[in-house]
């Protein structure tokens, strides 16, 4: 998601809810903001699936690009700040507030053990996150389901109830604390060592096969089969559903508890102390 978005979310959102000072309200909201991204996100696996096998991967990533290019307009057009939002921009910031913004945000980074190991643990999360959704797990969806459609509708299930957790993740956050959940749940989100642990063993007690009894969906009334895989994928193919599906959750969880930590209200009443 981009930080464009979490900025002009922000900023409006201070504006349209000024009394909620520890961002109790913010978490429920922002978790509301992800269930759409993740119901748009859903809904478009199984159609590019298909898409793919039909008339090929590369006509659908043109497709995916020239769609993104009339999205960016779109945006554009349509996303606005609220007028008490521009108001503030009377002018242009110059580069030595921005120089200061830029120190003061540094500053705040090495404030406490706390952030700073929040700061490191968040950047090795993400370099860890970026190896494995671009060269592991794609070949392991593909090794337990073979097929194009078989792995984008396998995703789809995956992301129904990301849609439902994402929501939640939003209301329950408001009961833990975030100093003393963040990193709790940082060890058990999708990314964290929980997460790969759980797959580690799932891949050596459960290996994929692409041999013996093969499970087909057949689409009703017609001869076309939508889905086949082995049977004895089935298994390991559920333990990575269970795994996806909570580790999410707790991801969800610690991403809106570390963005209320970040805002400026909550950071002065924890009084972080090296």
């Amino acid at each position: 998601m981009s930080g464009s978005f979490n900025a002009w979310f922000d900023n409006n959102y201070r504006v349209a809810m000024p009394g909620d000072t520890d961002r109790k309200q913010y978490g429920v909201f922002w978790g509301k903001v992800g269930m759409l991204f993740q119901v748009v996100a859903t809904a478009s696996l199984i159609p590019g699936g298909v898409l793919a096998v039909v008339l090929g991967r590369p006509w659908v990533f043109q497709l995916q690009a020239i769609l993104s290019v009339v999205i960016a307009v779109v945006v554009m057009i349509v996303v606005k700040d609220f007028p008490e939002v521009e108001a503030m921009r009377t002018k242009r910031p110059s580069m030595s507030e921005y120089t200061k913004l830029l120190g003061s945000g540094v500053n705040f980074l090495f404030s406490s053990k706390f952030v700073k190991h929040l700061v490191i643990g968040g950047c090795i999360l993400m370099s860890t996150a970026m190896v494995w959704g671009q060269l592991i797990l794609f070949p392991i969806y593909f090794s337990y389901l073979l097929t194009d459609v078989a792995v984008s509708s396998f995703r789809t299930v995956l992301f129904l109830p990301g849609v439902a957790t994402a929501e939640r993740s939003g209301v329950w956050a408001k009961r833990f604390e975030p100093k003393k959940w963040i990193p709790r749940f940082r060890a058990l989100q999708s990314g964290g060592f929980i997460f790969y642990m759980a797959f580690a063993i799932i891949m050596l007690v459960l290996p994929p096969t692409n041999t013996g009894i093969m499970l087909q969906l057949i689409i009703p009334f017609t001869q076309i089969v939508f889905l086949e895989l082995p049977a004895s994928n089935v298994l390991p193919i559920l333990f990575m559903t269970m795994t996806f599906v909570f580790t999410g959750l707790f991801g969800g969880i610690a991403e809106i508890l570390t963005q209320a930590l970040f805002c400026a209200p909550l950071r002065q009443s924890l009084q972080f102390r090296r």
